[in-house]
């Protein structure tokens, strides 16, 4: 039976491989390890980075003027199948001592909202989602901004002179919550509508729709 042309040319082909294999094989060695070595250093990056922001949190929480015996952990209630993301309900309410202006937290550090409607057994929270939301925030170490709630909350009346970029921690300035509460970071900056002022989209640090429990600062305001 006669071989094709494709049966001797696949042959070509290995045999070639071979000899590149032999004579290479130090560079092919070389470039194996440079290979190895930047996903090292990608990985070692990225830890790097991860121990940074974890320190950065920590210290935060160490400012806040929140002390660790002033959390009540509350159960929030299901809101399937709807999506209001403007209001929680949770299981504190009077008889526990919980008031009307009360600070919530999503975790540790980390402002969801406020007490807004106090019930027997029961609150209404109201979160950074609700459109009305308007508060005073810091982004980085000084930029000043106002933080507009919505579905997606937005910083506004960012200077032009700011130096703000993605991934930016943003903190509670405003009175009505402890000084140095963690709102997020910057998820992107534009310009805004007006072309005076910048504006930026936030990223929240935890997801709304995953939250069963949350904490409300007790001995605040």
């Amino acid at each position: 039976m006669t071989k094709s042309p494709r049966f001797f040319l696949g042959i070509l082909l290995i045999f070639v491989f071979v000899l590149a294999a032999f004579f290479y094989r130090n560079e092919i060695l070389n470039l194996s390890g440079i290979i190895h070595s930047l996903d090292y250093e990608e990985v070692e990056a990225l830890r790097l980075e991860n121990l940074a922001l974890k320190t950065e949190l920590e210290t935060l929480k160490e400012k806040s003027q929140v002390a660790l015996d002033s959390y009540a952990a509350a159960k929030v209630y299901s809101r399937y199948p709807f999506n209001d993301r403007r209001l929680l309900t949770i299981n504190l309410g009077e008889k526990d001592r919980v008031r009307i202006g009360m600070p919530v937290l999503a975790m540790e550090g980390v402002l969801l909202g406020r007490v807004s409607e106090v019930f027997g057994r029961q609150s209404s929270v109201e979160t950074i989602f609700d459109p009305a939301w308007r508060s005073s925030v810091v982004v980085g170490k000084e930029t000043k901004a106002l933080l507009e709630g919505g579905v997606t909350p937005t910083l506004n009346l960012i200077s032009k002179e700011s130096v703000v970029g993605a991934g930016d921690l943003i903190l509670n300035t405003s009175p009505e919550f402890p000084l140095g509460l963690l709102l997020g970071e910057v998820r992107n900056v534009a310009p805004a509508s007006d072309d005076v002022w910048l504006t930026a989209k936030i990223n929240t640090l935890y997801n709304l729709d995953d939250l069963s429990e949350v904490l409300v600062v007790t001995n605040f305001p």
